[in-house]
């Protein structure tokens, strides 16, 4: 990247062990890797403005993308 932005969040794999797995890889905060998308969105809406999520990057399979997008 450009080093203008900070992973701070993420729901890395269908199954939670591998995201909690992922996360820890990457240094995020246990509380900031969710289960399902959902549980994301839920979560970081929660959150003062400054601290949640600006943007998020979909990686998944095309037949997902709109789904994801359309939540967030």
């Amino acid at each position: 990247m450009d080093g203008q932005i900070e992973l701070v969040a993420g729901c890395f794999s269908q199954s939670f062990e591998n995201t909690k797995k992922t996360g820890a890889e990457l240094y995020l905060d246990p509380s900031r890797c969710y289960a399902t998308f959902k549980d994301m969105v839920a979560a970081e809406a929660k959150l003062p403005a400054d601290k949640r999520i600006d943007f998020v990057s979909i990686v998944t399979p095309n037949a997902s993308h709109f789904a994801i997008a359309e939540t967030f």
